[in-house]
């Protein structure tokens, strides 16, 4: 019984051992099998990939923040022979744009331009609009949503800085601790020497006599005043001269007339100097600022008649900052005293960051030529990121003079019955990055004239305006885009 056992025990051990290798060559051949699964599945997985459709964050839409306004295209690595499908999704019915991806920089943009080309009306671009990649065999990527701001209104500028007009911003200092002279023989003595305490001139009269600031003024106060009659040519004949620059100075609601040369004029840097809400009436010229530097010049709210040359011009290459000029009329109402070389702003001290804005410069007739007597110029131009807005140019020969604007934008103003030309890049200066957009053009002849070296134009842009003239360009133009 007991050797029946063992011989049973041994047969057993057997069957288990040849169980266990017939398990083991079986484990082996499904690893193997696995493993070749496997392999076919990432061959699959990868063939699916390079079919599948586009994902969302291959594509996205935004709105060109500066001219050309447009809708700006961003997309990712989609495959080759896609295409970008725009549509606005308040019209389904509407035509669809079909972009071919063809940039290996992977952004576009389609402006305003290409949208009316393609027949989308005014009003699509207050519409939502919907952007979609399409690869080669018709899958669609996830589409993405923009929503187009309204272009800019010619018809509403919004012209800053505040106040608005002939509003004061300052406060007369205490007449305990500052000096309130009462004549203006006093006042005059007072301006020639400098003071240890704030000067106010208030209400004071000066016929023929001339308020001159021979060490430069600080804290100073020009208020009320009336400049009259003032005999004297270059550097005599002016009301209110002043030499070494001002610090905290307001000039304020005076009137100037029949001055023999300017109004006010002045030499060296201006820091926080406020010339606002006076009238000049039958002179040569209202303000002229030599070598002029500083920061925070405001020259707003001005009226400006029968001026024979400049109402303002600021001169010197010192690169003031902060610079306001905005709200002066600007009216040359009598032909007969203008000068050959009149303008109506002239901004040449290549100012920085200036805000130049709301003005108004209208002239005899806008039929007569530079070579004659008439306004030669409405506004020109040497500045730097600046801002020209809002201004209103009505028959001078050259609307718009530029000979340094680089990193400008002149937006939203309106010029009618020029001479000549609306604009004229004289290529004396860089005008690289200007930007002339959303304008209302109205001119007898031409709207741009570009004069010397085209390169000094790189990265100009001239978009959206509207414009009424026999001609559009004459010259090289070298900028980046031109309607």
């Amino acid at each position: 019984m007991t050797e029946e056992i063992k011989q049973s025990l041994q047969t057993l051990e057997k069957t288990i051992d040849l169980a266990l290798a017939s398990a083991k060559a079986t484990a082996d051949e499904w690893r193997r099998k696995c493993a070749q699964a496997q392999e076919t599945i990432d061959r699959l997985e990868d063939q699916l990939a390079a079919v599948k459709p586009p994902q969302p964050t291959d594509l996205t839409l935004t709105m060109s923040p500066f001219a050309p306004y447009g809708i700006k295209l961003v997309w990712g690595n989609v495959p080759d022979n896609s295409v970008i499908s725009l549509l606005p999704t308040g019209d389904r019915n509407r035509k669809a744009i079909v972009l071919p991806i063809l940039n290996p920089d992977h952004e576009a943009v389609v402006t305003f331009s290409d949208l009316r080309a393609d027949g989308w009306p005014d009003a699509t671009y207050r519409w939502e609009i919907e952007g979609v990649i399409v690869s080669p065999t018709g899958e669609r990527g996830t589409p993405v949503i923009a929503r187009i701001p309204d272009p800019p209104s010619t018809t509403e500028p919004k012209p800053e800085p505040k106040p608005p007009a002939g509003e004061n911003t300052f406060t007369l200092p205490d007449p305990a601790k500052a000096l309130y002279p009462t004549t203006a023989d006093e006042a005059c003595k007072l301006a020639n020497v400098r003071q240890s305490k704030p000067l106010v001139i208030k209400g004071l009269k000066f016929t023929g006599a001339r308020l001159n600031f021979e060490q430069g003024a600080r804290d100073v106060f020009i208020v009320d005043c009336d400049f009259s009659d003032i005999p004297g040519g270059l550097h005599i004949g002016h009301g209110i001269r002043i030499i070494g620059g001002a610090t905290n100075m307001v000039i304020y609601g005076n009137r100037f007339a029949r001055t023999g040369e300017t109004a006010i004029q002045a030499w060296g840097d201006m820091n926080n100097v406020t010339i606002q809400a006076n009238q000049f009436t039958s002179l040569f010229e209202g303000i002229h600022f030599l070598d002029l530097g500083g920061d925070g010049l405001r020259i707003v709210n001005n009226t400006f008649r029968k001026i024979r040359r400049m109402g303002v011009e600021l001169q010197g290459d010192k690169r003031p900052t902060g610079m306001v000029i905005a709200h002066n009329d600007i009216l040359y109402d009598d032909i007969a005293t203008t000068y050959d070389g009149t303008f109506g702003l002239s901004i040449m001290p290549s100012c920085v960051g200036a805000q130049i804005i709301g003005n108004r410069v209208v002239g005899p007739s806008g039929n007569q030529k530079m070579k004659t007597w008439g306004v030669a110029v409405g506004i020109e131009l040497k500045v730097i990121d600046s801002v020209v807005s809002g201004n209103y140019i009505e028959g001078t020969n050259n609307a718009v003079q530029i000979a340094d604007a680089s990193g400008t934008t002149i937006k939203l103003n309106t010029i009618v019955d020029t001479g000549q030309q609306a604009f004229w890049l004289t290529g004396t200066g860089d005008t690289r990055d200007l930007k002339i957009t959303d304008n209302k053009i109205r001119s007898n002849d031409l709207a741009f004239l570009f004069t010397g070296s085209p390169s000094r134009r790189a990265g100009v842009v001239i978009a959206e305006n509207e414009i009424n003239a026999p001609r559009l360009y004459q010259g090289e133009f070298g900028g980046k885009t031109k309607q």
